[in-house]
């Protein structure tokens, strides 16, 4: 005879489920302000149901790497994709 035992654990950080998605929208937004390798005015953040999603288009991907990680770890997200597109600025 064998025993079976489920688990079902799910872990929450922070409150998500208390944020609209204007205010994940905002923090993400001020969290891109505070990094200096990031040009917030050209990142487009969209949000629906706690899923972020970033586009626009920067210069380089060092830019678009800083805002991945400027966002990845934020508690509050349930997922981030990074739509970001890369269109270099040559100079002549």
């Amino acid at each position: 005879m064998y025993r079976q035992v489920v688990n079902h654990v799910v872990v929450k950080f922070g409150s998500t489920d208390e944020m609209s998605d204007y205010a994940i929208a905002s923090e993400v937004s001020n969290h891109l302000n505070v990094n200096p390798d990031v040009s917030d005015n050209k990142v487009r953040i969209i949000v629906e149901n706690g899923h972020v999603t970033m586009g626009g288009e920067l210069q380089s991907n060092f830019q678009k790497e800083a805002v991945r990680k400027t966002v990845r770890n934020l508690l509050f997200i349930k997922s981030l994709t990074n739509d970001i597109t890369l269109t270099p600025e040559f100079h002549k």
